[in-house]
C-alpha cells in the first residue's frame, strides 16, 4: 500500500508527458506537414495515453469494488465518486443525545473523550 502513491505518481507523470507530447505535435501539424518519426511518435503517444487512461479505470474500478457497471464506458469519475464516497460512510459528523446535538470534530472528540472517561472513571 505504501508504494501506491509513488505509482500513482509515476502514472500521472507519464499522462502528463503523452498530453504534451500530444499537444506539442497537434500544434506543430496545424503548422506543417509532420514528418514520419513525429506521426509515429503522435501515433504511439495517443496509444499509451489511452492505454493509461484504462488502466487507470480499471484500477478505480477494483478499488470501488462496484460490479454494476460495465467496463468501457469511461466511467473513472463515477468509481472515483464511488471509491470516495465509502471514506465518506465511516466518517462521524454528529452525534445526538437528550443533551442535545454534537457537531464538528473537535466538539465531537471532547464529547467522546468525556463519554469515555466518566464511564471508565466509575469501574
Amino acid at each position: 500500500m505504501d508504494g501506491l502513491p509513488i505509482l500513482v505518481e509515476s502514472i500521472n507523470k507519464k499522462r502528463l508527458n503523452f498530453n504534451q507530447t500530444i499537444n506539442d505535435l497537434d500544434i506543430a501539424a496545424m503548422v506543417r506537414d509532420l514528418t514520419e518519426p513525429e506521426q509515429e511518435n503522435l501515433a504511439q503517444s495517443r496509444d499509451q495515453l489511452t492505454i493509461l487512461l484504462r488502466e487507470e479505470e480499471i484500477r478505480y474500478y477494483q478499488r470501488a469494488k462496484v460490479k454494476d457497471v460495465l467496463l468501457g464506458d469511461n466511467n473513472t469519475r463515477y468509481f472515483q465518486m464511488v471509491t470516495n464516497g465509502k471514506h465518506w460512510k465511516k466518517r462521524i459528523f454528529a452525534l445526538d443525545n437528550e443533551n442535545g446535538a454534537f457537531e464538528g470534530q473537535a466538539n465531537l472528540k471532547a464529547y467522546v473523550t468525556r463519554f469515555y472517561k466518566e464511564l471508565f472513571w466509575r469501574a
